[in-house]
């Protein structure tokens, strides 16, 4: 049996095959980064789950927002709604009502007291027919329940007429001739009073 003589490559030339075997065999296979590339890491209010999968946003809890000396938002609130009071309540007559049909009016003053909450109305009133005068003081404040209230008129030279007590809705009327004459008149209610000096004189 003869001998077999394999060929020789030349020195100058390299085997690819067995080279680039050899290079799939040493080379390193690095894993991918994990991760979206350029996004970066935010904290969450939850716990993180890992595994690969697709995770579900999971559901935050729903604040409550209060606001200052307020029932918080988003929520019912259990107060109960303040039912009308007799001070809040309009009060339903006018002082052209109290005096009767003939009277307009010439004057007024508004009773307000320390809190800036207008406690009630004074009103002179005229009569061109009679020449007569006529006061009315008109309660804003406990309106339908029973409250002092008080409205005078004085003729200059006569004697002060005045209606005082406690009253629903409004205290007066207080009438007197006064055609030509200068005339006083006021009242109070709610702790809130008024009075003029000698006036509407023709």
């Amino acid at each position: 049996m003869g001998r077999i003589v394999r060929p020789r490559w030349p020195a100058n030339r390299r085997q690819p095959r067995r080279r680039r075997a050899r290079r799939r065999g040493c080379e390193h296979v690095r894993p991918p980064p994990s991760g979206t590339p350029g996004a970066s890491r935010t904290a969450s209010a939850g716990p993180t789950v890992s595994g690969g999968g697709t995770d579900a946003p999971s559901a935050a809890p729903n604040p409550q927002t209060t606001t200052p000396g307020g029932t918080p938002t988003g929520t019912t609130s259990n107060r109960p709604t303040p039912g009308r009071t007799p001070s809040s309540r309009p009060n339903p007559y006018t002082a052209a009502q109290a005096c009767g049909s003939g009277y307009q009016m010439i004057d007024s003053a508004t009773l307000t007291g320390g809190d800036g909450q207008r406690k009630g109305r004074v009103f002179l009133l005229y009569h061109a027919g009679t020449g007569t005068n006529c006061v009315v003081t008109l309660k804003d404040t406990a309106v339908g329940a029973k409250s002092a209230a008080s409205a005078y008129l004085e003729v200059q030279g006569r004697k002060r007429s005045t209606d005082s007590g406690s009253f629903d809705y409004y205290a007066g009327p207080v009438r007197a001739s006064a055609a030509g004459t200068c005339v006083k008149w006021g009242g109070s209610t709610g702790g809130v009073s008024y009075g003029s000096g000698f006036e509407h004189c023709d």
